[in-house]
């Protein structure tokens, strides 16, 4: 090589140096771009491969480079742009551009998060508004907030997103300050491509759920004077307590429930039902007077014939009581469920029992050694609501 065609080498590699850009159409390519291509009619051709798996090395050799673009023609994985992330081929999103259009807006089932308002705290959450015959389109975000009527002080604003194919959801921000609690509601009108309506929100009124459960073999007891063997559970605020309860020498599978206060005398509202092989019954009452705090109650007891009542027995007067159905077994255990609330109007507190109890052989009179063999489940949902 002469020395006129080195000088003219240094000089070409001189300037890519100092440009440290490259244009292809172009001779002065953007400054923040390293490479610029410039075209009116055509477009980048990206590496054309057959992906047969998510980390498929495209040379066989490990080690390739993160943000390796590739375009998959396979049929493996779905056809499209992939970069490389360091471990796996991840797929680039490529809907088509498509205008959105929906159905129908499904106002009456609107949810929103957090469930309630309380009048003057600052509120902050999400409403989540049903769809139809969504088309896959995207959607941007509302530009202004829309305020809120009835409960004031709120405002919702639409979050851009891309809607499914078929039922989904829009969602909006929810923000503000309420004037009132739930379950007063808040209104707002809606307006989307070219459905509308009116959602209503945060009437709802909050409630707080426990729950307690115990599972395990009959205890001996001795309470109110009645011996035998028992399982209890205590409500989550220690108002009541439930007991399967069989005393000395009786059949197990003729023990009862019965039902406690464990801290003054009150009336409880009730209901209880029964299901078991031949089918299923039930008890209730309005009005149940519980006479006693810690005294174990029924309200009805076997002898020959069922004997209901409406009034309370103390199992200090009768070790047989049962509260609801006699005997908690049928040839096979039984499944029961009651609810119970005092009569007292300003209690917002509602329980639910679940119960099963079995045993290996239910027909031998209780005594330490059987009653080591039985099981028995108690589960009290205590629900409160607070307003």
């Amino acid at each position: 090589m002469n020395l006129k065609n080195i000088l003219l080498c240094l000089m070409i590699l001189a300037s890519f140096e100092a440009s440290a850009q490259v244009g292809i159409n172009t001779e002065s390519p953007d400054p923040s771009a390293i490479l610029d291509i410039v075209s009116s009619n055509k477009g980048i051709l990206i590496p054309r491969v057959e992906l047969t798996s998510i980390d498929m090395n495209l040379d066989g050799l490990s080690g390739q480079a993160e943000g390796l673009l590739v375009y998959n023609t396979g049929s493996v994985l779905a056809k499209g742009y992939y970069y490389w992330n360091g471990s796996e081929w991840t797929n680039i999103e490529t809907n088509s551009a498509i205008s959105p259009k929906i159905d129908l807006l499904v106002c009456a089932e609107v949810r929103m998060e957090p469930q309630v308002f309380k009048a003057g705290v600052p509120f902050v959450g999400t409403i989540k508004m049903p769809y139809t015959g969504g088309n896959g389109g995207k959607y941007p975000a509302a530009s202004n907030w829309v305020p809120s009527t009835g409960n004031t002080g709120l405002s919702i604003r639409l979050k851009a997103g891309r809607l499914e194919y078929g039922y989904g959801y829009l969602t909006y921000d929810i923000t503000g300050t309420p004037r009132f609690s739930s379950p007063t509601a808040a209104s707002f009108p809606i307006t989307f491509l070219d459905k509308n309506c009116t959602i209503t929100t945060g009437d709802a009124e909050d409630a707080v759920i426990k729950n307690r459960a115990t599972v395990g073999r009959l205890q001996a007891t001795n309470d109110n004077g009645a011996s035998g063997f028992h399982r209890v559970i205590t409500s989550p605020d220690g108002k009541y307590s439930v007991r399967v309860f069989v005393p000395n020498g009786v059949h197990l599978a003729n023990a009862d429930l019965q039902i406690r206060s464990n801290l003054a005398p009150l009336t409880i509202m009730w209901n209880g039902h029964v299901s078991y092989q031949g089918g299923t019954l039930g008890h209730s009452s309005n009005a149940l007077r519980l006479p006693l705090a810690n005294m174990w109650y029924g309200n009805t007891i076997y002898a020959g014939n069922y004997a209901n009542s409406d009034t309370a027995i103390a199992v200090s007067t009768d070790a047989n009581a049962a509260w609801g159905d006699p005997d908690v077994y049928y040839y096979a255990p039984e499944q029961r469920s009651y609810m119970w609330t005092s009569t007292d109007v300003n209690d917002k507190t509602v329980y639910t029992l679940s119960f099963m109890m079995g045993a290996p052989n239910p027909f031998v009179g209780a005594n330490e050694s059987e009653a080591s063999k039985t099981k028995a489940y108690l589960q009290i949902n205590q629900i409160r609501a607070t307003e």
